[in-house]
């Protein structure tokens, strides 16, 4: 299972405006098929601004489609108020562990 994390960063007193660029921009580019939201939004106010961050995972054999649609989302949003972002590609515990040849606890602990 692929993973894509995306951060943004919102400049303080810029996230109603990037609140509502957002909504236009999820009607413009919604959910296709070969996306699923894991986080939609994780949201945490910090001292320069607002951190944003949402999770996707993408169905085998579809990260190019995937990773071209939220690029086209981010650089909508990022013509708005100085927005600044980072998208990541993650691998899930089960495919970091099976990297190193160990396998994913039956037991994880909380």
């Amino acid at each position: 299972m692929v993973l894509i994390m995306i951060t943004s960063w919102i400049p303080q007193g810029k996230e109603t405006i990037v609140g509502r660029k957002y909504t236009e921009v999820m009607r413009e580019y919604p959910g296709e098929s070969f996306e699923k939201a894991v986080l939609p939004l994780g949201v945490v106010p910090t001292e320069k601004g607002t951190k944003v961050i949402s999770i996707v995972s993408v169905k085998e054999g579809e990260y190019e489609k995937a990773i071209k649609r939220i690029t086209k989302r981010m650089l909508s949003l990022s013509s708005v108020a100085d927005l600044n972002y980072q998208i990541e590609t993650l691998l899930s515990g089960k495919e970091a562990l099976d990297l190193i040849g160990l396998g994913i606890p039956k037991k994880l602990p909380m």
